[in-house]
């Protein structure tokens, strides 16, 4: 990939112009991100590809100051800015941590690094680097945060969708078709807190039950003098595929039948399908549109 520095570029000719603190901070945090071009020598005898086959890195030139000894690691942002004599045998790439680690671990001390120093000059002394390896510290330790938590909200949002997904299968529908009909009873009579108790007899104690009376919604309705109706909304945090949405249980003339909008691999296209008691289901209607699930299981029935 090309290496394009314009606008490091601009940022170093807005601070050679006027060198306010804000021009000094948008051309320290453009360098930050970037990467140069930096002249170097390999041993004699021994190419590139050897001393990469070694594990070896090339000799980068150090300007030294004859006045006062200073030492700078010069870097370029673009090849053009290289006068012939200091060009070296090679060019390589360098992002600006490498260039600041480099001078960093250096057993000769070194002064700083110097940018374009035939043209631009800008000079980023050795106390400066090592700020800006603190604040880099820093963001990085923010960012694996950050990705830690990330990861975290995943992974208990997966743990959520599973238990929701268990126990609509293995204690919601399983009472629903209770011989007795103690449950519909019971849900017909105490509506929102009966599912609400359900759910929590779910959620082990590790991870609590997230959903209150407020995520439910449960209306009964008496179609005619054979056949009641309960119409079951769902909660729809933590949904995913296989998770029921709306249940609609049909009581007629005391023979149950569940109907239900399940969750496809994308959340909003859903199936409307039959479900027996051991959990098996039949497609009544695919991509069922959300409140026509009354009105298609009448016409089924």
């Amino acid at each position: 990939m090309a290496i394009d520095n314009s606008k490091v570029e601009a940022c170093i000719k807005a601070f050679k112009e006027d060198k306010n603190q804000k021009n000094i901070n948008e051309m320290i945090e453009a360098v930050r991100v970037a990467q140069f071009f930096l002249p170097a020598r390999v041993p004699e005898g021994m190419t590139f590809e050897e001393m990469q086959a070694k594990g070896m890195q090339p000799t980068f030139g150090i300007l030294n100051n004859g006045d006062n000894g200073n030492k700078f690691l010069p870097i370029y942002t673009k090849p053009e800015e290289i006068p012939e004599g200091q060009k070296g045998q090679l060019l390589a790439a360098m992002g600006f941590t490498g260039c600041y680690n480099f001078v960093l671990n250096q057993p000769v001390e070194m002064t700083g690094i110097v940018i374009n120093p035939f043209t631009d000059n800008v000079i980023l002394p050795k106390d400066l680097l090592e700020q800006i390896k603190d604040v880099d510290i820093a963001l990085s330790k923010e960012k694996k945060t950050a990705h830690e938590e990330e990861e975290k909200k995943r992974k208990l949002i997966g743990i959520y969708v599973d238990t929701v997904l268990g126990l609509q299968k293995k204690l919601l529908i399983p009472r629903i078709f209770e011989s007795e009909g103690n449950f519909l009873k019971e849900l017909a009579e105490d509506k929102e807190k009966a599912l609400v108790q359900l759910y929590q007899d779910g959620f082990d104690g590790e991870y609590a039950c997230p959903y209150n009376e407020s995520n439910f919604n449960v209306m009964a309705l008496q179609i005619d003098e054979q056949t009641k109706v309960l119409n079951v909304d769902l909660p729809k945090r933590y949904r995913g595929e296989g998770i029921y949405e709306r249940m609609i249980i049909v009581n007629k003339e005391g023979k149950v039948s569940l109907f239900c909008t399940v969750c496809g691999d994308e959340p909003k296209i859903k199936n409307l399908v039959e479900v027996d008691a051991q959990g098996n289901e039949k497609v009544v209607q695919e991509q069922i549109g959300d409140g026509d699930e009354l009105h298609q299981v009448m016409e089924y029935m």
